[in-house]
Formats: C-alpha cells, structure tokens, sequence
C-alpha cells in the first residue's frame, strides 16, 4: 500500500486528501481534518509524500525564487500566489513589524493574506527544523500551480466562483484514472456530517478542492520550481513543487 497527502491550511487546522494506492492498482480516497501539522505527520508519517500548500524553506534578504517562477506559470492569476516573507518577518507578531522587517530585507512590505498564513508557515518550519524523517516526505506544492498543469492552456475560472469549482472537480476526475465523483466526496466529508462531528464547512469546499489536487500531484510524476531549488539556513528547500506537465518557465 502506498500512500500519498495533501494538506491545505483550512485557518483552525490542516485540511487533508488521502491516497491510498493498494498493489493492483486500485485508489481509495479519503479527507481528514488535523488540528497541527504534527498531527498530520503522525498520522500519515509512512506515505510516500506529502505536499502542502505552505511555504517552506524561507529567504533572509530576498523574495524567493519559486514564488517568481510560480507567479511565471499562472500569468494573469498570479495574484494567487503571495510572496512568502523572509525569515525575520515570519516571526514578527505584528503586522506592522513583520511588514519593516520584510521591507528592510527585500524593499517591499508583505501583504495582509501572507501575514496570516505566517503562524502556519512557522508551524511547519518548526516541524521541519525539529524532526528530521519529516524532511523527506513534506515538501511544499500549490494548488493553482497543480490546477494550471491539468487545465494547460484552457485557463481556468477564478476558485471563488461556482464556475471556478466545478471546472476544477472537472480536471481531477479527468486526471484520477478511475470513477471518482468529487461532489459525492464533497458531500460525504461536509454535507452529510452531524453538525456537532462537522470538521469541514460549506467554505471549506475549495480547501477540500486544493487538497485533492496536491494529493493526485504528490501521487503522479513531479518538478521543482525553480528547477535546481536553493536552501535556506535551515537546509530547507525553497521550491514548489508541480505536476511534470506544468508548463516550462524561463
């Protein structure tokens, strides 16, 4: 049996998709809510990768290079992609501070939505420079980028509208090789719950979505972003990781 995660930063805790692979061939899909990235780990400390949708590997004076090369692959919906903070703005509380130690560093103060990823991105930094066999398995991919490789030059609706959604149910059970419903599993994990056993809520459908597509990346043939990724001080790769189809970027 082989298994394969994908995580997505759903606020109050880590959305994930599980693969599992048997040895004819079948897949088994399933969606967990973990309070802490640790949690996730330990749960799933076997599969063979784990992608989440989180920096990893952070910058001390510059921005980084996967997030250029990913803006590079969605053109027109760049925007979707932040730029990560350096280092000493992750750990700054404040958003005021975060944003001059960021400007003192790269020349640019940093945006209100990659501020309030930063506790989730210092919880996986912390994971990944307190325990080493995580470092093999957990490594940082992002959904658009993944959702750009499967829809190629057909483009894509923006994932806040209706449209946006089912286009993307519509590319990963085209990807996924087997009969996969998505709105089914959609409904399993969010609808068909008690509300006092709901984990995931109606606006977690798109997390679920972003979720599922770095499951199927983390299960199928990959490259970095940038191509020969650099590391941090911490040896900690900043790269994205995509599907091998993504389109080229110079």
């Amino acid at each position: 049996m082989s298994r394969y995660v994908g995580l997505d930063w759903g606020g109050s805790g880590w959305i994930a998709v599980i693969v599992d692979d048997d040895c004819e061939g079948e897949h088994q899909f399933t969606a967990a809510f973990y309070p802490s990235i640790l949690n996730a780990w330990r749960a799933n400390r076997l599969a063979e990768r784990i992608l989440v949708d989180i920096p990893i590997g952070l910058a001390e004076e510059t921005r980084r290079q996967c997030d250029e090369a990913a803006r590079l692959v969605l053109g027109e919906s760049r925007s979707s992609v932040f730029y990560t903070p350096v280092r000493d703005a992750v750990y700054e509380d404040e958003y005021e501070t975060a944003g001059d130690r960021n400007e003192a560093a790269t020349g640019n103060r940093i945006s209100t939505q990659a501020y309030h990823i930063c506790p989730a991105i210092r919880e996986v930094d912390g994971l990944l420079r307190e325990l080493e066999d995580p470092r093999e398995t957990v490594r940082e991919s992002h959904p658009e980028v993944c959702f750009a490789a499967l829809a190629g030059e057909s483009g894509l609706p923006g994932k806040a509208t209706e449209e946006g959604l089912e286009r993307r149910r519509e590319l990963l059970e085209a990807r996924v090789d087997d009969a996969l419903d998505l709105e089914s599993f959609e409904r399993e994990y969010i609808d068909d719950r008690p509300v006092h056993a709901r984990r995931l809520r109606a606006g977690n459908r798109d997390d679920l979505l972003d979720a599922f597509v770095l499951a199927v990346t983390a299960r199928g043939e990959t490259v970095s972003l940038p191509c020969d990724p650099p590391t941090d001080r911490y040896d900690l790769p900043m790269e994205i990781v995509a599907p091998a189809d993504v389109r080229s970027v110079a």
